[in-house]
């Protein structure tokens, strides 16, 4: 989804979008130049994204939906680090209901939280959509090799906390592979609506570990 989404954003129309355009617009881009329209640009790119899928749902008969994407903000709120920790939850609030409001007003039909490695934050960003809209919402964390978040949590504590939040579909994205994602997630026997896990971080010594087929399946 995120190469579709990118390619609406750039007006270019792929041959065949997947069901779902992804709008990935980051809530990190508050520390950047452009903090300050966080609301403009994620409206937007997700009225981009809308444009492109309502297009080829009409040219086709073929329906695709918009997924609004949201990231993390680069701090750590569980963590007790003086630049990482540095943070209020008001803050995070704040930021994530900002970032919320320009993609549903550009019309997503649903949102992905993603690639949180902080089940605190997490917990913000939800609440926050929530506060926004009553949209679907994909919920992915990221996982170190032990199988826990960067803050400390296992995988059992982070399903036990989306389905406290009663979120569409669980995941998990980035950080160890989809390989090592799957272990993590079906650690956790119990069936929950849909589990998910898609990009990760390369071996910046060797490249990708993985084949494009390996990352299919």
């Amino acid at each position: 989804g995120g190469a579709a989404g990118a390619a609406g954003l750039l007006g270019v129309q792929p041959r065949v979008p997947p069901p779902i355009l992804s709008v990935a617009i980051s809530c990190v881009g508050r520390r950047l130049v452009l903090g300050e329209r966080t609301e403009e640009v994620n409206r937007t790119a997700a009225q981009l994204a809308r444009r492109l899928a309502d297009e080829y749902t009409q040219n086709t008969g073929q329906e695709r939906f918009v997924a609004g994407s949201i990231g993390p903000s680069g701090k750590l709120p569980s963590m007790d680090d003086p630049e990482l920790s540095n943070v209020s939850f008001d803050q995070l609030s704040d930021i994530f209901r900002e970032q919320a409001k320009g993609l549903l007003e550009g019309g997503v039909d649903l949102l992905t939280i993603e690639t949180i490695p902080d089940i605190a934050e997490m917990h913000e960003a939800i609440a926050a959509a929530r506060a926004c809209s009553d949209l679907p919402i994909i919920a992915m964390l990221t996982f170190a090799e032990d199988g826990r978040t960067v803050s400390g949590n296992e995988a059992a504590a982070v399903i036990d906390m989306l389905l406290e939040h009663e979120v569409d579909v669980i995941g998990a994205n980035c950080s160890v592979g989809p390989q090592r994602l799957l272990r993590v997630l079906i650690l956790d026997p119990r069936d929950y609506r849909h589990r998910r896990g898609n990009d990760f971080m390369p071996d910046l010594k060797h490249g990708h570990e993985l084949l494009p087929a390996q990352l299919g399946h």
